[in-house]
Parts: structure tokens; sequence; C-alpha cells
């Protein structure tokens, strides 16, 4: 049964259950009174009601074209259906009338009697189906409003969380061109080919992920590797990263670009900080349904005033901490702080999903 079908019976139901509902009153009266009646008090009142069944699709569509409720709109609408009201409830009472002349035995008043005891009932049921309409068409028009919006607000959320992924790609691209220069004026020409190289790795990966918010943890450990890779470069021996990552998370979905910004502010704030230079851990783990990811130096730690997860290290933190809040909500955790044994430690947990759930 298709939709169309669905609604002419759902319409043709509510009608037929308002002609019980008043037609059983006759039924209770004529009970009450000694003169037991059921099918022609039933009938009588659904064919009442059924006239206006008819009648409804012509009395909601007038109510379209003058609307009450709209700005500047009543003094033309309230007359024009003011006298609609009285020619569709004169179209009523001649239907119902024609049909009792039609129908043998189909309880009907006279013709007379009605106008003079029923018109104005009439004319009040002609606003009751205009009211009834009027608050179903407003429904759906705030519901429509109510869709729109929140599509609007998932867009400009989308559209927030590419600016915050894109700031990322120049951050670490403009450092990292930085470096090339610099061993290029050092006569390094070997390690500047080799950044290069890795550089042109890391550009090809971060195009692959380009439009995606989420991608699965094996691709962001893939990027994070080339990165590394450039960063140790750079710093040779000073740099030593240790990687946690069981292979069963490989297929969790993290967002895309959040390991590197977050091992690029360890090295920053904790190796580069150390004349001897120093190490960044990375682990994953799984944690309650959720994924955790903890990054952590062995640099000299926060200073007394702290780093809030809000306002970051330049980008990075800042970053991450925003885009958390725009993918997940309160479904996440993030914190920065000293580790007990010495340097900074960075963690952050998310709702666990693999690439197999979609």
């Amino acid at each position: 049964m298709g939709p169309t079908a669905r609604r002419v019976l759902f319409y043709i139901g509510a009608w037929t259950l308002v002609g019980l509902l008043f037609g059983s009153q006759a039924v209770l009266y004529s009970l009450y009174t000694g003169a037991p009646r059921v099918v022609l008090p039933l009938a009588s009142a659904l064919a009442d009601w059924y006239m206006w069944a008819l009648l409804t699709p012509a009395i909601l569509a007038l109510g379209r074209r003058y609307p009450l409720v709209r700005a500047g709109w009543w003094w033309r609408s309230l007359p024009a259906l003011f006298v609609a009201s009285l020619v569709f409830t004169a179209i009523k009472i001649a239907l119902r009338a024609g049909l009792g002349q039609l129908v043998p035995g189909l309880p009907t008043m006279p013709l007379r009697v009605v106008v003079l005891a029923q018109f104005h009932i009439q004319v009040a049921t002609f606003w009751v189906i205009l009211g009834i309409g009027a608050a179903f068409e407003y429904y759906a028009k705030f519901r429509e409003r109510e869709l729109r919006a929140s599509q609007l607000e998932s867009r400009l959320a989308q559209a927030q969380l590419d600016v915050l992924r894109m700031q990322l790609q120049p951050h670490f691209l403009f450092n990292t061109l930085h470096t090339i220069s610099a061993f290029m004026q050092e006569g390094e020409i070997e390690a500047a080919d080799r950044m290069i190289s890795r550089l042109s790795d890391l550009l090809r990966l971060a195009l692959e992920s380009a439009g995606a918010q989420e991608v699965p943890l094996r691709q962001e450990m893939d990027f994070l590797a080339r990165y590394v890779e450039i960063q140790q470069i750079r710093f040779q021996d000073q740099l030593r990263v240790a990687l946690d990552v069981p292979d069963e998370l490989l297929d969790a979905y993290v967002p895309s670009l959040i390991l590197q910004p977050l091992v690029e502010n360890a090295i920053k704030h904790g190796v580069t900080r150390r004349a001897e230079g120093g190490e960044v851990t990375l682990t994953v783990a799984r944690e309650n349904g959720a994924l955790r990811v903890t990054v952590r130096d062995d640099g000299p730690g926060l200073p007394s005033t702290g780093l809030s997860p809000h306002s970051g290290s330049g980008v990075g933190l800042s970053n991450t901490h925003a885009r958390l809040e725009q993918l997940y909500g309160d479904r996440h955790r993030f914190s920065v702080g000293n580790h007990p044994d010495g340097g900074v430690l960075v963690e952050l947990s998310i709702p666990l999903r693999a690439a197999s759930q979609g």
C-alpha cells in the first residue's frame, strides 16, 4: 500500500471516528428514553460528517489562500472567510438533504428545521475545521523550519570543522619547509632531499583524507609515521618516539590529523627544551567502550600556571580541543597536565567505533 492510499484511509477513518462519536450520543439518548435505536442514528451522523469530509479539502485550500495569522492579512481574510463559512454551510446542508432523498430510510430532518436549528452549529463546524487545518499546517511548517535549522547548524559545524582541520596542514607544512631551507643553507643536501621526499608522502596522505573528518586509526598512524620521520631527520638522535598501538584498534575511527599536532606539541614543549633531547610516547588503548589516546613527553613539564586545552599551545592543542567538541560534544574527554614522573601528559578519550561498523 502506497503512502497516498494510507493517507486516504487515515482521512476516511478519522471522519468515521468523528461520525461514530457524535452518533453515539443519539444512540445513548435513545436508550435513555426507552426507544433504543442504533443503526439509524449512527448512519445519520456518519452521513453528516462525510459531507464535511467532502468539503474539507476545499475549506483547507481556502484557509491557505486567506490566512488569518499572516501579518497584514486578517482584515482581508476575515470577511472572505466569513462569507465562505455561510456558503460552505449552505452547500453542506443542501448535500445532506440531497443524500437523504437518494438513500431510502436515511434519517433526514426537514430543510427548514435544519436551517433554523442547526445553521449556526454548522457555521461553527466550518471554523473548527479551518482552525484544525491551520494548526496542522503551522505545525508542519514549524517542523520544516526546525529541520532546516538543524541542517544549517550541521552544515555550520561541518564548516567549522573544515576550518579547524585545514589550519593544521599549513602549520606543520611551514615548519617543515623552514627546516628544509635551513638544511639547504647549511649544505645538508642529503637531509634536505630526504625531508622533501617525506614531505611529499605526507602531503599525498593529507590529500587522500581531504574532506574526511574521521579516518581509521591505521591511516592516521601512517600519516603520523611520515611526520615523525621528518622530525627525526631534523633532530636526529635527540628525538625518540615510542608507539604502543594494538593491532586490534587500528580499524577504530579517529579524527583525521588528530595525532600529529599532539606529537608536535610534545616535541616542541618537551624534546626541544632539553639539550640532550627526549622521548615522546604515544599509547592507544580501549577503555570502557571508548578509545583512549595518551601522548607523553619527558621534558621539563608545564609551568606553574599550567596549560589549558582551551588555550593550547599555538594551533595544535586549541584546535584539537575545538574539533573534539564539534565532533563528539560531551562524549569526549581531553586533558593536559604534568605527569607524576615528569613531562607533560595529554589524554583524550572518544567513543570507540570501528571502521567495519560504518
